[in-house]
């Protein structure tokens, strides 16, 4: 997958919508079930149960 960062030719939600599209493809390369992004809950399990991601301490 390629990201560039600014392409004159093409408008900056074409771009966001194109990175977007790809999504689903590559994070079946991470998990082996389906993932619903908009879940704090599925993301949170994902992160810190699966991959072992370090919880990081809220700041004041």
């Amino acid at each position: 997958m390629h990201f560039y960062c600014h392409s004159p030719a093409k408008s900056d939600s074409a771009i966001e919508a194109k990175i977007f599209a790809s999504i689903p493809e590559y994070q079946v390369g991470i998990v082996d079930e389906p993932l619903n992004l908009n879940s704090p809950k599925q993301i949170e399990t994902l992160l810190f149960d699966r991959l072992k991601l370090p919880e990081m301490k809220k700041s004041k």
